[in-house]
C-alpha cells in the first residue's frame, strides 16, 4: 500500500513472522544499549558504535536486513531509480520507546532511503508522524479534494509493518502512552 501524501510516498509493506523471528535478538541488543540524548525511556544501540556494529554484523539478523534491502531496493526501481547506479552503505540500529518516550521532529542526514520496520508494535504503542515539507502549502487558499491540505499524516503502527520513505523527510515518533514498549529496527541506506 502507498500513502502519496506529500511530494513523495511512503510505502508499506508487512511481514509480522520476520518480525516475530528476530525479536528476542533484538532484545539482547536492547538489554546493552543506552539512552538517546537523556530522552528518558528512549533506548538505541544508534548511539554506542561498538554496539551498532556488533548488530550490523549479526548473522541472526541477516534474514531482516536482506528483506528490508530487497524490499527498499525493489520500492526505489518503483520510483524509477536506477539501483544499478546507487553506493549504498546499510546500516541498522534498533530502538525501544517506553511508555513516556518519543523522539523529535528530525530527518536522516547522510542517507537517501530511510525505513522502519516495527517488531513489537501495537495500535497502543506511539505512532511515527510524517510532516509535508513544502513552505508554502499553509498559504493556499481552495478547497482540496485529496489529502494535499495536510501539514502532517499520523500513521499507526503494527507488529511486521515496514515503512519506506526518502531520508529528508522529516518526522517524529510522538510520546508512548502505552505501558507497552515499541521496538523497531531502523535502516539508513
Amino acid at each position: 500500500m502507498d500513502l502519496n501524501l506529500f511530494p513523495t510516498r511512503i510505502s508499506e509493506y508487512n511481514n509480522k513472522e520476520l518480525a516475530t523471528q528476530i525479536l528476542p535478538v533484538v532484545d539482547e541488543y536492547l538489554a546493552l544499549a543506552d539512552t538517546m540524548m537523556s530522552i528518558d525511556n528512549h533506548i538505541t544501540t544508534y548511539i554506542n558504535p561498538e554496539l551498532s556494529h556488533r548488530l550490523n554484523v549479526d548473522m541472526r539478523m541477516k534474514p531482516a536486513f536482506d528483506w528490508c534491502i530487497e524490499t527498499a531496493l525493489y520500492e526505489l526501481t518503483k520510483r524509477g531509480v536506477d539501483v544499478r547506479q546507487l553506493q549504498l552503505n546499510p546500516h541498522f540500529f534498533v530502538n525501544e520507546i517506553r511508555q513516556g518516550g518519543y523522539f523529535h521532529r528530525h530527518a536522516h542526514p547522510n542517507a537517501i532511503f530511510s525505513g522502519v520496520f516495527y517488531l513489537d508494535a501495537t495500535s497502543e504503542t506511539s505512532d511515527i508522524v510524517f510532516y509535508d515539507p513544502r513552505p508554502y502549502k499553509t498559504c493556499r487558499v481552495l478547497p482540496m479534494l485529496n489529502n494535499d491540505d495536510q501539514e502532517f499524516v499520523s500513521v499507526s503502527v503494527e507488529t511486521g509493518k515496514l515503512l519506506l520513505w526518502e531520508s529528508w523527510l522529516e518526522h517524529e515518533v510522538v510520546q508512548n502512552k502505552s505501558p507497552r514498549p515499541r521496538k523497531t529496527l531502523v535502516f539508513n541506506m
